[in-house]
């Protein structure tokens, strides 16, 4: 019997199946992996900054600069979440809201569930390590951050 080239076996499938099998696959995949493990939150607490909104409809809204910078403060896994505006100083002007959260796991999700005054919300953590932060929120819009980084009155000799 002379090799072929090409496999064959009884109860073969047909190529499309194959294909549709595998791309199903890589779908769970990609979907169960959620970029977020227990171990990645403590990278939560702190500044951040936005970067970018990506809508449902595939559109982008791009944040070269932000006047404000979000603030999550956690003791395990509550907290609460704060709007800050950076001075040039290095300080913070704030008000004396925050937005207490929980960290939450559901189905293999990471989530903060909000409560406010205008009611319970949930975002979940798509992306999180120690330089970005993703969250969609229950509309489907994801918000990109990355760190915060100081603003400085560095002169461009080096001081200050």
């Amino acid at each position: 019997m002379a090799f072929s080239g090409e496999w064959s076996f009884p109860g073969r499938l047909p190529g499309g199946t194959v294909r549709a099998l595998l791309g199903i696959g890589l779908l769970l995949l990609a979907f169960s992996c959620s970029g977020v493990s227990k171990a990645d939150l403590h990278h939560l607490e702190g500044y951040w900054e936005i970067r970018e909104v990506e809508f449902p409809d595939g559109n982008n809204k791009e944040f070269p600069a932000s006047p404000m910078v979000d603030y999550f403060s956690m003791q395990g896994r509550s907290g609460y979440r704060k709007k800050l505006q950076p001075r040039m100083d290095g300080t913070f002007e704030t008000s004396d809201d925050a937005l207490p959260l929980e960290v939450l796991e559901r189905e293999g999700l990471w989530l903060l569930r909000y409560t406010g005054e205008e009611g319970d919300w949930e975002e979940t953590l798509v992306d999180l390590g120690p330089q970005n932060l993703a969250l969609r929120d229950p509309a489907g819009v994801v918000y990109r951050y990355v760190r915060y980084q100081p603003l400085t009155n560095t002169i461009p000799d080096g001081t200050q």
